[in-house]
């Protein structure tokens, strides 16, 4: 019988998809500027409940979470959802790189044909 509860609650974490964490494994990626969660297997970039990365500005509020919640964390919701880049999104990234460009070249007045065309990529901008 117990057999069956030990089988019951290891289903139940996988079901969840809520998996302890241990604080001993966060760890800081100064070269990426956030915090990671390195296991034997593969390292997760952290992520708080709104999918913000956890860096040093909101560390604290996340030590904060993981402690009310038993120190679970739902690693399968917090994941990246975008596993490769769209077509617009490279083309924004080339919009970007070419603005920098220019204004490091002090060439301002090609800044506004791209800027005119990352509005029609990306309206929001």
């Amino acid at each position: 019988m117990r057999y069956v509860a030990i089988i019951f609650t290891g289903c139940l974490c996988l079901l969840t998809g809520c998996h302890s964490i241990e604080m001993s494994h966060i760890a800081y990626n100064a070269r990426k500027e956030h915090f990671e969660y390195r296991s034997l297997f593969k390292t997760v970039e952290l992520r708080d409940e709104q999918l913000a990365l956890i860096d040093s500005s909101n560390v604290e509020a996340f030590k904060t979470s993981l402690y009310l919640h038993a120190f679970n964390y739902p690693f399968s919701l917090r994941s990246e959802q975008a596993a490769l880049l769209s077509s617009s999104d490279w083309e924004l990234a080339a919009c970007f790189n070419n603005i920098h460009k220019a204004l490091t070249d002090h060439q301002y007045n090609t800044v506004f044909a791209d800027a005119r065309h990352i509005r029609t990529i990306y309206p929001e901008a």
